[in-house]
């Protein structure tokens, strides 16, 4: 079956990973390709002898969405970043196409644990990251013509930069490349008009966003890389619209980037949770789970695999996301049983399951913190955060927690 047949029909995802194949062969000439149908992975050995993974995820969403006859283009993109040879730039060229850029901080460290996981990872190969808030950071790119690569300490060592100095210039560059008529207004609210995939990184220009004229402090969504709108905090209207904005783009874009809205006050951007209008908060709620439920459970299925190789035994707890039919609202679970050692993702209400006695308790995870310490501290860096609980509540403990609980469930043993 040739190119043209695949494309006249829907792919399917074994389809892609074909084609993805095809297109590395004749444009990178790699040694071997593997694909792994169970994690929609790519595994690469490059001419020159480097092993690189390619994840399909993204790329696979972005080729459907894309026009027949661009999706070769697509493809061809996302194989420039796997593979492009950004090593051999000269130092000059990499500080003048230095980028930073807003992501979901769950991406970067899907990057870490496969590293680990493959065995391939150094730490002058890790991406340089910096925490902008709760869901995202700021990681440094080099931009070239056709593709961007993130950077690791080891690019900025040969391009005679340290972390502070790389973070500064590529701010530098990104504000070169920045106009004030970027930003159109409507009314109330300004939204960004370059769709370079830049859009969303333009936050960290402060300078700019205060000068855009608004009522009250600076309010911000960023719903995907291309997309910025902003509004004052005293504009209730305008907030709304830019919620509901951000909704439509969550809930459509084949890579969503954040369902919260942010205020910039003090010179630092912060979570900005309004009043809004039931039907938007309800989406935009709508959307943060089901993006945390799917990046546990790509972080579960890792970290599994990851505690198999290393022969470590350690349970990690399931990421719950329930919704009410009634009233719609959203909550999420997680359990933990009693002499099991575990991970548990953090989450709105802890289950604590203990045989001895038969029950189940539901407890918020405020209240459960209160009592069990463990809560308190994240475990391993990882994103979203997993909680490492070792020792079940004691006697005392249990009762304390059993009275604040929302729940008693009597458990029949099996």
């Amino acid at each position: 079956m040739g190119l043209l047949d695949i494309f006249r029909r829907k792919l399917s995802a074994d389809d892609f990973a074909a084609l993805v194949i095809k297109r590395a062969q004749a444009l990178a000439q790699p040694k071997s390709a593997r694909y792994d149908a169970g994690e929609f992975q790519i595994h690469f050995e490059l001419a020159d002898g480097r092993p690189m993974m390619m994840n399909l995820h993204n790329a696979y969403r972005d080729t459907l969405a894309a026009p027949r006859a661009k999706r070769n283009g697509v493809i061809d993109k996302y194989l420039a970043g796997l593979t492009g040879g950004f090593d051999d730039e000269r130092p000059e060229d990499v500080r003048a196409n230095l980028m930073p850029v807003i992501r979901d901080t769950a991406m970067f460290s899907w990057v870490t644990l496969n590293s680990r996981l493959s065995g391939v990872g150094k730490p002058d190969g890790m991406p340089c990251l910096r925490p902008f808030s709760d869901d995202l950071s700021v990681a440094l790119v080099v931009d070239s013509e056709h593709a961007t690569k993130t950077v690791n300490p080891g690019t900025l060592l040969a391009a005679g930069l340290d972390t502070d100095a790389a973070f500064a210039l590529a701010i530098s560059n990104l504000r070169d490349r920045t106009t004030d008529a970027g930003m159109k207004r409507h009314g109330g609210v300004w939204a960004s008009t370059w769709s370079d995939v830049y859009d969303a990184s333009r936050l960290l220009l402060t300078d700019m966003i205060h000068r855009l004229a608004v009522h009250g402090e600076p309010v911000a969504a960023i719903p995907s890389r291309n997309n910025l709108f902003v509004t004052g905090s005293l504009d209730d209207e305008g907030i709304a619209l830019i919620a509901a904005l951000a909704a439509d783009i969550l809930e459509n874009d084949t890579r969503p980037l954040s369902s919260e809205l942010l205020v910039l006050r003090d010179g630092t951007w912060r979570p900005f949770r309004p009043n809004l209008p039931a039907d938007i908060a309800q989406r935009l709620a709508l959307s943060r789970y089901r993006a945390l439920d799917s990046n546990y459970a790509e972080q579960k299925k890792l970290l599994e695999k990851i505690h198999e190789k290393e022969g470590t035994d350690l349970f990690v707890a399931t990421y719950r996301a329930v919704q009410q039919t009634d009233t719609g609202e959203i909550t999420s679970s997680a359990q933990w049983t009693r002499d099991v050692v575990t991970l548990l993702p953090h989450c709105d209400s802890v289950w604590l399951f203990c045989h001895q006695r038969n029950e189940l308790l539901d407890i918020a995870w405020e209240d459960a913190m209160r009592h069990m310490p463990e809560l308190a501290t994240p475990y391993d860096h990882l994103s979203p955060p997993r909680y490492l609980v070792t020792r079940f509540p004691d006697d005392a403990t249990y009762e304390a927690l059993k009275l604040k609980a929302t729940r008693v469930r009597e458990i029949q043993p099996s």
